[in-house]
């Protein structure tokens, strides 16, 4: 019964952790971040990606939000909208503390001339 309870404590809160919270990717040319709040099945936040060593940067102010969507199965769907104009979508899957990015329609960064990869793992990042 006690190993029953203790997994019910722990079980929910790896549902509860989702998609909320701040993820990045940091690599040799690139650092991609995202910030994202789950509320009732929607999510938002914000993105910046950094790439090229620097030369293309497409990042929402602190106070915007270019990043919407909904959850079903564990999976969000969202829109982005990048700082250089234009809508894409996206797909989101929590993994542990790991975030799967996988691109739908990457038109705003072909447009804009940032190279973006299809499929990006971000890792959670802990706040200080």
């Amino acid at each position: 019964m006690t190993k029953a309870i203790i997994l019910l404590i722990f079980s929910p809160f790896s549902a509860i952790a989702g998609f909320s919270g701040h993820w990045g990717n940091h690599g040799d040319s690139s650092n991609l971040t995202i910030e994202l709040s789950e509320e009732g099945g929607h999510i938002s936040g914000r993105y910046c990606f950094i790439t090229n060593r620097g030369n293309r940067i497409d990042c929402a102010e602190e106070d915007d939000i270019n990043i919407t969507g909904v959850i079903s199965n564990n999976v969000a769907t969202v829109t982005f909208m990048s700082t250089f104009g234009g809508a894409g979508k996206a797909t989101l899957i929590v993994n542990g503390d790991k975030l799967e990015y996988s691109l739908v329609n990457d038109a705003p960064f072909i447009q804009a001339n940032i190279s973006v990869p299809t499929e990006v793992t971000f890792d959670r990042v802990t706040p200080w």
